[in-house]
C-alpha cells in the first residue's frame, strides 16, 4: 500500500502499520457499498443459470463472502466483470 521512504519515515510507517480493526471495517464497509450496488446483479446473473431464487441468493451471499476475503488482496480494476465470471463460475459447479 505505502512504501517506507527515507523523506517521511514516520509518517509511512505508520500508514503502513495501521490499526487491523479500522482496516477491515473500512474494508467492510466498502463491500457493503459494492454489495448494496451489485446484488442485483449478481442475482440475476445467478438466475440465469440457477432458476431457483434461494439458491440465487445463496450464490449471492457466497459471492460477496469471497469479494470481502479477496478485497484487499487484489486490486480488482472492472468489479463488474469479476462478479459476472465469479457468479457464472460459481453458478456452474453448482450445476455439475
Amino acid at each position: 500500500m505505502f512504501k517506507f521512504s527515507a523523506k517521511n519515515d514516520k509518517m509511512s510507517f505508520n500508514l503502513i502499520n495501521k490499526d487491523q480493526d479500522s482496516y477491515n471495517k473500512c474494508n467492510n464497509m466498502n463491500v457493503s457499498a459494492l454489495a448494496r450496488q451489485y446484488s442485483s446483479f449478481v442475482f440475476l446473473v445467478s438466475m440465469k443459470y440457477l432458476n431457483d431464487e434461494e439458491k440465487c441468493k445463496h450464490a449471492t451471499i457466497q459471492i460477496f463472502k469471497k469479494l470481502n476475503k479477496l478485497f484487499h488482496k487484489t486490486d480488482l480494476q472492472n468489479i463488474k466483470a469479476w462478479l459476472y465470471l465469479e457468479t457464472k463460475n460459481y453458478c456452474t459447479k453448482r450445476l455439475i
